[in-house]
């Protein structure tokens, strides 16, 4: 709630001293923030004035909210990362359900314009992290509306099964475990397969539900962090041709980003594939099921792509991209020989080691090791 505000935490004496204590051990890797304290604003009449204009409001007097807990941080370890949420308007009853979505996405759009991309030029060496989760609230709220949340049987009651809590915009059980994922897979960048273990053997929700959540959050959220990775070291390389990033003005709020912005954060990871990568996929036609190779570019949820592991291959569903991007601007990716197997240092590869294997990142293969490449066996050269 608003006691939670990066300003009113610093204002209290208790909460300030206890997060100084634990920032003080050093050992602080990621620090996280929520919004800041807006109660005088008018976000109607600042999305009104948005559409017009095309301009977002200032938010210059909450930077320093921001900056000395930021600075605060970083005397303690320079490495800590900084990560700031954004979560859905409140009193949503208020709203229809496609005014919640119009509302959480200005809303979303104006944080990142006038909060993060602020501090991440005032802390360019920083890497600053941004999730905007409140959409989860907005994708799951229409869903209901239109019956196609069947876990969910009330819009505001008792968290197992309600959406919310209460009128202000509490969390139900559902959607704190939706928004825990989206956190979870933009903060650790995980293997996509593990999201798609989650899904398929772990959540206790609907499993399309999940799926069509997570995968149209997290596109949504997809340009806030954008990364340009690191050369790997001791393998070559390929890059991708640069692509200049534009920005527009939309006057009729979607699920997506209006705009891809370049973000160079010092962290890697985010991407797994050139668009032009090969893959074998099975698809059914009128004429029977056939299979094709395809571009990467060319998938499309629920494809059945060709998988294997070293002892058997399978053709497993599409179920999300997770960092699906056709707009990067420059990404570096290692090659493998004699395969020619392009991929981004950190996505993960089945590597032998005489007749075990586990997955590793692409980034700690080297000559001589074996990996599992078109469903057979294949020493890296």
């Amino acid at each position: 709630g608003q006691s939670g505000t990066p300003g009113r935490l610093w204002l209290d004496d208790g909460h300030r001293t206890s997060i100084n204590a634990k920032l003080s051990s050093g050992s602080i890797e990621l620090f996280g923030m929520t919004s800041f304290d807006g109660d005088d604003s008018d976000p109607q009449a600042e999305m009104d004035a948005y559409l017009e204009t095309g301009v977002y409001p200032s938010a210059d007097e909450f930077i320093p909210d921001y900056t000395q807990w930021i600075d605060l941080a970083l005397s303690y370890n320079t490495d800590t990362a900084i990560f700031l949420g954004w979560h859905w308007t409140t009193n949503n009853n208020l709203f229809s359900a496609a005014n919640f979505t119009a509302m959480n996405e200005f809303l979303c759009n104006f944080f990142y314009t006038s909060v993060v991309l602020e501090l991440r030029q005032l802390y360019p060496d920083t890497q600053v992290l941004y999730i905007c989760y409140g959409p989860v609230a907005s994708k799951m709220r229409q869903m209901y509306e239109d019956n196609n949340l069947p876990d969910i049987t009330n819009m505001i009651g008792t968290a197992p099964t309600s959406l919310f809590t209460d009128d202000l915009g509490h969390a139900g059980d559902m959607l704190k475990d939706m928004m825990g994922i989206i956190w979870l897979q933009i903060i650790y960048d995980p293997p996509p397969f593990l999201l798609q273990t989650y899904t398929n053997r772990i959540t206790p929700w609907n499993k399309n539900n999940v799926r069509d959540i997570t995968t149209e959050v997290l596109a949504f959220n997809e340009g806030y962090n954008l990364k340009e990775l690191a050369p790997p070291t001791n393998a070559p390389t390929t890059m991708q041709p640069s692509q200049q990033p534009t920005i527009t003005v939309s006057s009729s709020p979607s699920m997506v980003p209006s705009y891809t912005p370049t973000v160079t954060a010092p962290f890697s990871g985010g991407i797994c594939f050139p668009s032009e990568s090969l893959v074998q996929v099975l698809r059914t036609e009128k004429r029977g099921q056939k299979i094709t190779i395809i571009p990467m570019e060319q998938l499309h949820i629920d494809d059945f792509v060709l998988t294997a592991t070293k002892d058997s291959s399978s053709y497993e569903r599409v179920y999300s991209f997770g960092h699906y991007n056709p707009n990067l601007p420059k990404v570096e990716y290692i090659q493998f020989l004699p395969s020619g197997l392009e991929i981004s240092a950190n996505h993960y590869l089945y590597r032998m080691k005489k007749e075990s294997g586990k997955f590793v990142p692409a980034s700690e293969i080297e000559v001589g090791d074996d990996l599992i490449v078109d469903a057979r066996r294949e020493k890296v050269t």
